[in-house]
């Protein structure tokens, strides 16, 4: 399977519409399939209420946040280590 191509804001973009399957290799060279998303649908309420107490993270360029819908937890992975990805439109 070959690292399909996408950008980190074609893909931000992408998830704050839909739920996607990311599966991507981990660091410790597992892989990982992750159901995602960046919808304000699913955020957790406390993420939207206030910008001022949100926590200061550096945003790394290779890097991107999401949110993990089976974890119910902010996840991150790396945008090099993407296998594959599909997008359900919400």
């Amino acid at each position: 399977m070959s690292s399909p191509m996408i950008t980190k804001e074609i893909l931000k973009e992408k998830l704050k519409n839909s739920t996607a399957i990311i599966e991507f290799r981990k660091v410790d060279q597992s892989i990982r399939k992750m159901n995602c998303t960046l919808s304000t649908q699913f955020l957790p309420k406390t993420e939207m209420v206030n910008e001022e107490n949100k926590p200061t993270i550096k945003d790394n360029p290779n890097n991107i946040r999401v949110w993990d819908l089976d974890k119910e937890a902010w996840r991150s992975f790396r945008i090099d280590s993407i296998l594959d990805y599909s997008f359900k439109q919400i």
